[in-house]
């Protein structure tokens, strides 16, 4: 089915009941009432990002709303990332490559969120040579570190609280080239998706599959304020 039959946004929450292109839905998400302890830090992406190059900037949530001060764990060789805090709930890391220099075998190598790991040599990349519709991994947080909108599954949802007015965005191959039309298999996301996109999308170029992109966007200010995206690329799908 077309998305212009289906597509009705008006801003994230203001959709019309029945067709709108977002599902609302609390499944998933942590209550806001539950009584299970918190972790001081929740990575979005618990796995270090795939890139090319780098840095790249990803996303951590602290639900106790005490992000400056929350405890950070360390990597093989006692690194730390340094995370700068946007509010007392979101924060951006930069992510790079962390190599150590040991005299002697094993030497381990730092892992964690904010590591990046390298990609294949010849590894495809978004928005080169064709590749330029993508399978994504979406969170949209508030400054309160709610998820606005994801299409994220149940488990990883879990990890974070839902806003009153979470969206569940569709898990389809998007297109995010220049033609008018969407080529044949991929979906050209709606007006509302590009807008929130638009911070993001220049970050995508190059990325290649576990690649992450992050950015701040004041598209929705109007409505939520300032919203904090971070993607991932799950798969790249040929789309000239």
């Amino acid at each position: 089915m077309d998305w212009r039959a289906w597509a009705i946004p008006v801003g994230l929450g203001l959709l019309a009941a029945g067709a709108a292109w977002w599902a609302f839905s609390s499944a998933g998400g942590k209550d806001g009432g539950s009584a299970e302890e918190e972790p001081d830090l929740v990575w979005v992406f618990e796995e270090g990002p795939v890139a090319v190059d780098g840095p790249h900037a990803v996303l951590a949530i602290a639900p106790k709303g005490n992000g400056p001060g929350a405890e950070v764990p360390e990597t093989e060789g006692g690194e730390r990332p340094d995370i700068g805090w946007e509010t007392d709930f979101v924060g951006m890391a930069e992510a790079d490559f962390h190599t150590l220099q040991c005299v002697r075998a094993p030497c381990p190598q730092p892992e964690g969120p904010w590591v990046l790991r390298q990609a294949d040599e010849g590894a495809h990349q978004f928005g080169l040579e064709g590749y330029n519709a993508t399978r994504l991994t979406f969170y949209a947080f508030n400054t309160e570190g709610q998820v606005l909108a994801s299409n994220a599954p149940d488990g990883e949802l879990a990890r974070f609280e839902l806003s009153e007015d979470f969206a569940a965005v569709p898990n389809v191959a998007w297109y995010l080239g220049t033609a008018q039309e969407a080529p044949e298999g991929t979906t050209k996301p709606p007006a509302s998706i590009r807008a929130l996109l638009s911070e993001a999308r220049p970050l995508l170029e190059g990325l290649p599959e576990g690649g992450v992109a992050s950015a701040a966007t004041d598209e929705y200010e109007w409505l939520y304020g300032t919203l904090y995206l971070t993607v991932r690329i799950d798969a790249l799908v040929y789309a000239p």
